[in-house]
């Protein structure tokens, strides 16, 4: 999301920008779809699954616990967008190719020169609350968006939102943005009259939405149910009778509840669960990266002793990782390869980047040509986790076998966040974590641009820092992917400033009977919830 002044305005704490990239957009927009096929990995579209089953109750292992489910400022993680959408919906929906399409929207229409965006509204639709979903109602929750300051979509960069008519609403942007629709599009549209009512707190916990299903009860710390809205906008569905999600944190009880058949569904299971289940269930695996995270090896070029200001040391630290070996023995089928920020089938991916493959002898070469024939010691600084603990001890195996010498560096969560905040800094080698998402521009220049806040040891090369400018001019779609093609093929093989490792699948396990759900079909943080079948 970014318009020229966006990257002018870059004050946002970096905990903040961090919660709000779970929820960023994609880009472009597309042709209406009231509702989204689901066929997904091992998963069919509901209504041609003849076998499936209508009605009961899908029953779904939760990790963490949700903080808000109702306001349309608060939804910010991916737990709260999965948990919030069986009564939560949005204007739009995302595609398969990371694009959003209307849903209680019926279209929208874009005017580069007024830099307007027009919402047109389906009708006859209500909240749970026998409310309408007007265009009174859209503005309420467009502008409760608008005034929480978030990063894209703000006070800044939008001058107005206005009612046309019931159900036509009107949003002038201060700068055109071409992507803004994507994060208007999927801003949760919640009961303006129980917010008034009940209040803020309340409706979080309660959330009074559109959607196919209805909050039933919400046993903190153990359980949230849905029954059905009887009354749904969409004939003919729901499909289940009710959801219920199950708070379970400590990975082996959640394997052995659903090896006993008391679930549908595990949400985030651990690596280990996965290879431990996949013969059993299907494992649902997000095939296009939206929405999931992208890891990467970072390094200090801010320092004037780095041997990291030479190409070739980077380079050479690329060519000395097996990555393909570290991803099957630690992650399995929970990551994918990929050798730049974006997922191979992603618009964003630009076929045209060679990467580095697995080499040692070419990462000797390189470290001689550099000064380095003799190796030197380097850190690595990650945040402490077992996994993570795995991989960068077989990336420190294979790094001694060229010479160079791995420290490692774990830390805590707290304090690997302050490392790599604005104020922070680190020496040698980081773990970075990036969103993978259709706005490359906008998370290169945070987390590599001059003007961004974090990893700030990264000295960041003039032409990247012009072509992140010349990226907030893009008018259209052809030119944000022209723009973000160069930028992947700058990143990787023109200035190797980053290793690219991997992308996680956020694989899901579901029993084979489930069908129809959407999860890890168009995004890592939304699903379809009215046309799951069990």
């Amino acid at each position: 999301m970014f318009a020229g002044s966006t990257y002018k305005r870059l004050n946002v704490s970096a905990l903040l920008f961090l919660l709000f990239l779970l929820t960023l957009a994609g880009c472009s927009n597309a042709p209406a779809a009231s509702q989204q096929e689901d066929n997904t990995n091992s998963e069919q579209p509901a209504d041609q699954t003849e076998t499936a089953a209508r009605g009961g109750v899908l029953k779904i292992i939760s990790g963490p616990m949700p903080r808000a489910l109702g306001h349309p400022a608060d939804i910010i993680s991916r737990t709260e967008t999965l948990l919030s959408a069986p009564a939560v919906e949005t204007l739009g929906r995302y595609t398969e190719t990371g694009d959003v399409a209307p849903h209680l929207a019926e279209s929208w229409e874009e005017d580069q020169a007024a830099k307007t965006i027009t919402l047109k509204l389906r009708t006859g639709i209500e909240f749970h609350d026998g409310t309408p979903f007007n265009a009174e109602a859209v503005k309420w929750n467009l502008d409760q968006y608008r005034i929480a300051k978030k990063p894209v979509f703000n006070e800044t960069d939008t001058y107005s939102i206005e009612v046309i008519d019931e159900h036509t609403v009107q949003i002038t942007l201060a700068d055109w943005n071409v992507s803004m629709i994507n994060v208007i599009a999927v801003v949760p549209m919640t009961s303006q009259a129980a917010f008034e009512t009940q209040g803020k707190d309340a409706v979080n916990l309660s959330p009074v939405g559109t959607g196919p299903f209805i909050m039933e009860e919400w046993n903190q710390g153990q359980s949230i149910s849905f029954k059905k809205n009887e009354n749904y906008w969409q004939e003919g569905l729901p499909k289940l009778e009710g959801i219920q999600f199950d708070f379970i944190e400590e990975p082996m009880t959640a394997e052995a509840a659903m090896q006993k058949g008391d679930y549908d569904i595990l949400l985030e299971p651990s690596a280990s669960t996965v290879k431990n289940l996949a013969g059993q269930f299907d494992i649902l695996k997000l095939e296009n990266g939206i929405g999931s995270a992208g890891v990467h090896l970072a390094f200090n070029t801010v320092d004037l002793n780095s041997p990291y200001r030479d190409i070739k040391v980077r380079q050479a630290v690329g060519h000395a990782i097996d990555i393909k070996a570290i991803i099957n023995t630690i992650y399995g089928e929970t990551v994918v390869q990929t050798n730049q920020w974006a997922a191979s089938n992603a618009w964003t991916y630009n076929p045209d980047v060679k990467g580095l493959e697995y080499n040692p002898e070419k990462a000797k070469a390189l470290l001689k040509e550099a000064g380095y024939e003799d190796g030197f010691t380097t850190d690595m600084t990650y945040a402490q986790s077992e996994a993570d603990t795995q991989m960068m001890t077989a990336v420190q195996g294979y790094l001694a076998d060229v010479g160079i010498k791995l420290k490692l560096n774990p830390v805590d969560g707290a304090k690997f966040t302050s490392i790599r905040g604005p104020d922070g800094g680190w020496d040698g080698i980081i773990k970075l974590t990036s969103k993978m998402d259709t706005e490359v521009p906008t998370v290169l220049n945070i987390m590599l641009g001059s003007n961004g806040f974090m990893y700030k040891s990264i000295e960041p090369p003039k032409a990247l820092d012009d072509l992140l400018e010349q990226s907030a001019t893009a008018k259209n779609l052809d030119e944000l992917k022209n723009y973000t093609h160069q930028l992947q093929k700058l990143i990787t093989d023109e200035q190797q400033l980053t290793v690219n490792m991997f992308i996680s699948s956020m694989p899901i396990v579901k029993t084979n009977n489930v069908q129809g759900t959407g999860l890890n079909q168009t995004h890592a943080a939304y699903w379809s919830p009215e046309t799951a079948t069990r």
